[in-house]
Order: structure tokens, then C-alpha cells, then sequence
């Protein structure tokens, strides 16, 4: 072996303060020192050393300084051709080490094909053996070879070109070089836990997000399709298993003891900032119907393809019927929609089943079923959820609307489905609730016992059966009752033979075809708003819903066609009573209740007439409650 002493200073180009050294053995490749990592010499620190015949290392990391080291002539060709000149030092053993400055490297990275080796990128955590050193097997010196400025490049350069001696590195390995390692270790002892990178671990082995806004977490299932919600504790068990995992498989009992409930909770408010997805289900602006068997995706032209399930969907609400094109649906035409329904109303029905396949009420209106029992209406609502999915539809309580927690029920649904509702639902407290629920409203959503309140859009398709006469507490807003009312009156014959759970047997029978009717409506629909801006109804549909909302207002009607100003007349209230009474008869309407018609009388003849309540009113020498300069019309 050839004796060579170290050279007497550091090179010129690694002069730099914010490059890091270390002190390596007396001909030897290896630092000495313990937590070497995390104590850089600068280069004037390291002079002495060098002076005293040590070897010393430059740290990756440091100054952004990487080095290619490079053992073959195979990755020498590709540096010299592909990346920019720049100080390279020979080593011993003929190989070169090329130096660059690059922004945000990370760890080091191995350079092989299989078996063979080829080299190492060093970077963070790593040295490579300075000029001037002495190799301890050749003895000879590691030689500056071109003493030109470190050139900068990216990292993206270097990977790109050097792609082929780069193998694949696992997950793992990959979250360890982006996040860290797993945990930290001092003198072999655990000093702490890396709780970004458990995180980052949890959301690289599967599919999720967190809806801040619902305060959940939700995961996505690649059989269905679907974002399920999972709860905070399952997270927590499934961090502390992998953790279990990890120390069984290193070695590290230390681990085990340290998956405390605090650090779980800490892992847990890290994977929140991962994945959190505001509004991630918002179905404003999406044209897509979950189904059994893949998801519709409807274009700009209304045409749908048939696509594959895939997380980008961001879809929590599936149907249970597969998709058919060819599929068609004759009984459930003939033996009970057509029987039941006009051809017109058949048609709104359609488009309403379309939009609740959608899960977003587009034209923010009410479907309602009026009519006598056993007509078909609760068999076509029951088809309705059938077609959306029993898990997408919860019970609209109309008498319950305006209680503190009821609108929470309604998270996560489509579709509200009312059935044999009192006929003045409408006129009930917490009527104005259901407005909002179809109207593209924000509501307050309160969970019982929960944390507080959040904001819950009303898009929902809302289906009612009511077998009584529909009555409407208007107050004052006819306008709005008419832009969200549609109607659709079952007058057909009572079928002779019933058929039990008929819709279980269309939906066995004929259930891709009864999608395809309904897919059909959607399409409609899409052409309506296209074309005109809202869904159209008929003269006949809109007519239905004016003769509900004037027989609402049926008293207002009265005065304005019974009723006209005279200085010198009154009437007492018995008698606009009876005026009232046979005005509604007459155009075959239900009257409202004496003490309601008393009640509104007030605020009406003010508004009207300009005339309030007179308890002085002389009828037959007594005194009668009434009003002033107002007459009956001859």
C-alpha cells in the first residue's frame, strides 16, 4: 500500500458556511463521533482535523449540497451527458463524485439494477468522503478532477435522467423519505413518536377526507363505490394496530408503550388537516345517478355514459337497481301509473322520479299526491324510494318541522317522504320549513347531545301522499306556494284485485326497466331547464295548484268579490260569516274553521277596507261585533 498524506486544506468550491463536515477516522470512510447527523462542522471548524491527518466527509443536506456518487462508468456516461457540468472529485477506486447544489432532495437514494449496485445520491442524513482524504484500502487520494462552481439543478432533472438505476421504493419507504422516520431514536432509546407520518400513513393506505363542516370522517369503499363515515375511535384503533405492527416487526417495545390516548388523538388532528375536503358532497353542480352497477355521468347534450365507480364521484347515496338500457317496465305502466294518473300528470311523475334518482330537486318544488285511498299513491311513493334506496330516505314528520332537532334527521338523505299526511300539513307550524328544504336553503342542522350546529342545504326531493283535501296557510305568500307546489290528483278507479307489495314486485320484476322510465324523466327534465329555465306544467297542473292556493285564501276571495266600501253601511261578523259560508259553497271549496275566518278577519277588512273591529255594531236593538262603512255587495 502507497502512503499519501491528506491534502492541506479544503477546496476551494466546499468553502461555503453553510455547507456541513465531519470528522471521519484516520484512513478511514467512516464518522467517529456519535449524532454526527446533527452536529455539521463548518469548513473552518473541520481545518484542524485535517491538519492532524484526519479524514473528513461532507454532509448532504447542508447548503442544499447533494453528490452524485458514482461507482461505474454507467452512471458517469449519464452525468457527463444528461446533467450540467460542475466540481467533481476521482475517486481511488476510479469512480467520481459529482457535486450540485438542489433545493429540497430529501433522503439518500440508492442507485441499482437488482443486485447490482451502482452508486448513491447523498443527501440528507449522509456523507461522502472529502478531497484530500486518503482511501483506507489504496491508500491513494480522493483528487479534485474538475475544480469548476457546483452547478444547481432540480430534483426532478436528476431523478428523470438517473430514472433507470432508481428502483421503485415501497409506500413505506416513501412516506418514511417524504415524512421522516416513524419514530425517534437517541442513543437506541425512543425519545418520541413522528405523529405527521402516522397520519400520513393512515391516508396512504386508504381512501378518505374529513368533511369539516359535518365533522366527520368518511372512507371510500371500492366494491361500492361509496364514502361511508367512519368514526374518530375506529381511526384511533387502526392507528394504534399499525403501530403494533410497526414495533413488532423493528423490534421496538418502546413503540407499544407509547400509543397513549393523547398521542392517538394528536394522529388523529393531523389526518384531519390531510384530508379534509370542504363541501366534498355537494350536489349543486354535478349531473351524475349512482347505481348498482357503475355510475350514470350525464353530458352537456343530456346523454349519459356509463362509467366505472371511482373516489372523484364523491358519492355517499347509491340506488340499488342495476342499469339496463334494453330494460323496459310494462306492468308497472299499465297495471298502475297509467290507471292512476293522466298521461300529463304520468309525465311530471316521470321527471320527479328522474330528479329524485339525481338527488338534487333542480326545480326546488314539493310533489304531492292527493287523492282517495287505494289509488295507487303510497305503491308509487314506496317505488320512488325503492328506485333512490331505502338508506337515502328518511320520513318527513310534518308535524314535526319546526322542532329543534328535526332537520338533523334529514344528513346524508335525498330524499323526504311523507305519507297519509293530514291534508292541512300545509297549514301547520313549521309549514315554511318545508319551503326551505326543496328551496336551496340553508338550514341549522342540530344533533341531539351533539357539537353544535352546522349548515345543511335544502335540496331535497320531497315526496307527500295525503288522502284528504290539501289546505295552505298561505301568509301572505302565494307567490312562493306557487313557484314550489306541484300536484298530482289520483282520481282513477280503485284497482278491483289488489296485488300485496305490488312495488316489490315491479321492482323484482321490472326494476332496471322502471330506471330507465325514470332515467328518461331526468332527461326531461334537464331539456325543461335547458329550454325554459324550470320544469314545465301544464295548463292544467298549474291550474290545480291555483284553485288550492285561492281555496287557501278562499276568505281573502270573499271580501274582494262580496264586499265593497260604504260610508253609511257595517256589517257585523255573524254576517260575513254566512256571506263566507255560502260564497265557499257555492264554488264547492272546505270553509275554514269560524275561529280561524274571526282571526284573519281583523287583519283583512284592515287591509281591504281600512276599517277595524267595532264592538257597537246595532243589530235587531243590540249591540254586535262588526265592521264600519263596508256593505255586502246586492
Amino acid at each position: 500500500m502507497i502512503e499519501t498524506k491528506t491534502v492541506a486544506t479544503i477546496p476551494a468550491q466546499l468553502r461555503n458556511s453553510d455547507f456541513g463536515f465531519v470528522k471521519l477516522g484516520k484512513k478511514s470512510k467512516k464518522p467517529f463521533e456519535k449524532d454526527w447527523q446533527n452536529k455539521p462542522y463548518t469548513y473552518e471548524d473541520i481545518q484542524p482535523w485535517i491538519d492532524e491527518g484526519g479524514n473528513y466527509g461532507v454532509q448532504g443536506g447542508y447548503g442544499d449540497l447533494i453528490v452524485i456518487d458514482a461507482d461505474t462508468e454507467e452512471i458517469d456516461k449519464v452525468v457527463r451527458g444528461k446533467l450540467p457540468a460542475t466540481f467533481t472529485v476521482k475517486t481511488p477506486r476510479c469512480g467520481h463524485h459529482y457535486y450540485y447544489i438542489c433545493k429540497g432532495f430529501g433522503n439518500k437514494v440508492v442507485l441499482s439494477k437488482g443486485d447490482e449496485h451502482f452508486g448513491e445520491i447523498i443527501s440528507s442524513g449522509s456523507q461522502v468522503v472529502g478531497a484530500g482524504s486518503i482511501h483506507p484500502d489504496t491508500g491513494t487520494m480522493y483528487e479534485v478532477a474538475n475544480d469548476i462552481e457546483i452547478a444547481e439543478i432540480s430534483r426532478d432533472d436528476i431523478l428523470t435522467n438517473l430514472t433507470e438505476f432508481i428502483p421503485s421504493k415501497s409506500p413505506f419507504e416513501e412516506l418514511v423519505e417524504k415524512h421522516g422516520d416513524p419514530y425517534y431514536l437517541k442513543k437506541g432509546e425512543l425519545t418520541g413518536i413522528n405523529e405527521s407520518f402516522w397520519a400520513a400513513l393512515l391516508d396512504a393506505e386508504c381512501i378518505q377526507l374529513y368533511e369539516p363542516t359535518e365533522k366527520c370522517f368518511y372512507r371510500y369503499d371500492d366494491l361500492t363505490g361509496l364514502y361511508k363515515d367512519i368514526s374518530v375511535d375506529v381511526i384511533k384503533q387502526e392507528i394504534s394496530r399499525r403501530m403494533l405492527e410497526i414495533s413488532r416487526e423493528n423490534n421496538i417495545d418502546a413503540l407499544q408503550r407509547k400509543r397513549s390516548m393523547a398521542v392517538l388523538n394528536n394522529i388523529a388532528g393531523h389526518l384531519r388537516g390531510i384530508c379534509e375536503k370542504r363541501n366534498a358532497f355537494d350536489r349543486s353542480k354535478r349531473k351524475i345517478v349512482h347505481l348498482l352497477n357503475g355510475v350514470l355521468e350525464f353530458k352537456s347534450d343530456n346523454e349519459a355514459d356509463l362509467l366505472g365507480f371511482s373516489p372523484e364521484f364523491y358519492s355517499r347515496n347509491q340506488s340499488p337497481i342495476p342499469y339496463d338500457a334494453a330494460a323496459q317496465c310494462p306492468r308497472f305502466l299499465n297495471e298502475l301509473l297509467y290507471p292512476a294518473t293522466s298521461p300529463d300528470d304520468a309525465i311530471l311523475i316521470q321527471k320527479n322520479a328522474g330528479l329524485a334518482l339525481l338527488g338534487n330537486n333542480l326545480i326546488q318544488r314539493v310533489l304531492v299526491f292527493d287523492g282517495g285511498a287505494g289509488r295507487g299513491k303510497t305503491t308509487i311513493s314506496l317505488l320512488f324510494q325503492k328506485l333512490v334506496g331505502s338508506d337515502n330516505v328518511t320520513e318527513l314528520r310534518t308535524s314535526h318541522l319546526a322542532e329543534r332537532f328535526e332537520v338533523y334527521r334529514y344528513l346524508k338523505k335525498t330524499m323526504l317522504v311523507g305519507v297519509d299526511v293530514p291534508g292541512d300539513f300545509l297549514s301547520k307550524r313549521g309549514a315554511y320549513v318545508l319551503k326551505a328544504l326543496v328551496g336551496g336553503d340553508i338550514l341549522d342542522a342540530e344533533q341531539k347531545g351533539g357539537a353544535g350546529n352546522f349548515p345543511l342545504q335544502g335540496n331535497f326531493c320531497v315526496v307527500i301522499t295525503s288522502n284528504s283535501r290539501l289546505q295552505v296557510r298561505l301568509d301572505g305568500d302565494i307567490g312562493a306556494w306557487r313557484r314550489r307546489l306541484q300536484i298530482v290528483r289520483f282520481e282513477g278507479p280503485v284497482p278491483v284485485k289488489k296485488v300485496p307489495h305490488f312495488e316489490d314486485v315491479l321492482i323484482s320484476e321490472e326494476g332496471s326497466g322502471i330506471l330507465n322510465w325514470a332515467l328518461l324523466g331526468l332527461q326531461m327534465v334537464f331539456d325543461d331547464i335547458r329550454r325554459h329555465g324550470d320544469i314545465q306544467l301544464t295548463a292544467d297542473q298549474s291550474g290545480v295548484v291555483d284553485a288550492l292556493l285561492a281555496e287557501s285564501d278562499s276568505l281573502r276571495h270573499c271580501l274582494n268579490d262580496c264586499v265593497v266600501s260604504d260610508e253609511d253601511g257595517d256589517l257585523s261578523v255573524s254576517e260575513i260569516e254566512e256571506a263566507y259560508a255560502e260564497y265557499c259553497s257555492s264554488r264547492k271549496w272546505h270553509p275554514k274553521p269560524n275561529t280561524i275566518v274571526r282571526t284573519d278577519l281583523e287583519q283583512l277588512m284592515l287591509e281591504l277596507f281600512q276599517t277595524a273591529k267595532s264592538n257597537s255594531i246595532s243589530r235587531h236593538g243590540k249591540s254586535a261585533k262588526g265592521y264600519r262603512k263596508v256593505k255586502l255587495k246586492p
